[in-house]
């Protein structure tokens, strides 16, 4: 079998949307293609142009996570077409039973706001902030965590853009230096 790699690299893609070989198929029995709702209507054509007929295809994805760079919303068409075997999963394993954050996604995937979207919960809080204030209520809180013995493994922050005092560049540099400091910094 092919090892896991991107669907560029095993395309041959060059970064340039050239091909750098494709006298071949992408020669095998089956294909597994997962986080298909990142790729686009140019990635997808040029996958499925590289199968051979004898191919089996499986795509897997969640077609209300991140989508495509570019255009289109491929596995969002392709799971209206009844025709195409499907399988959705019903059980979340990355959260307990009794997690309100499931209750909360699948809300805010219909448009709605619970009304008890600030209130604390056993798994969620909800903090208010300008942007400017957000690093140091980040800093505060991960210092909380990890003084009420939450480990630094176990904590994970979410940013929804890389540039600005909120963004996770910025954020990335304040965790370092309050969790991992370099010598003759203090923690």
């Amino acid at each position: 079998g092919l090892p896991s790699a991107t669907i560029h690299r095993h395309l041959g893609l060059n970064g340039n949307n050239d091909y750098q070989s494709m006298e071949d198929f992408l020669d095998c029995n089956l294909i597994i293609v997962d986080e298909f709702s990142m790729v686009d209507t140019w990635l997808a054509n040029h996958l499925l142009g590289a199968l051979s007929s004898d191919t089996q295809l499986i795509i897997v994805g969640d077609s209300d996570q991140l989508p495509s760079v570019g255009p289109g919303q491929v596995l969002a068409d392709l799971l209206k077409i009844s025709s195409i075997p499907q399988i959705a999963l019903q059980k979340i394993f990355r959260q307990s039973e009794d997690s309100t954050i499931v209750d909360l996604a699948n809300q805010m995937r219909q448009g709605l706001l619970p009304p008890d979207f600030k209130a604390k919960k056993a798994d969620r809080s909800y903090f208010d902030a300008l942007p400017q204030h957000i690093p140091s209520m980040v800093t505060k809180i991960v210092s909380a965590a990890i003084n009420s013995g939450i480990s630094e493994d176990e904590i994970q922050i979410l940013a929804p853009m890389y540039k600005g005092q909120a963004g996770i560049t910025n954020l990335n540099q304040l965790m370092q230096d309050l969790l991992n400091p370099l010598d003759g910094q203090s923690e």
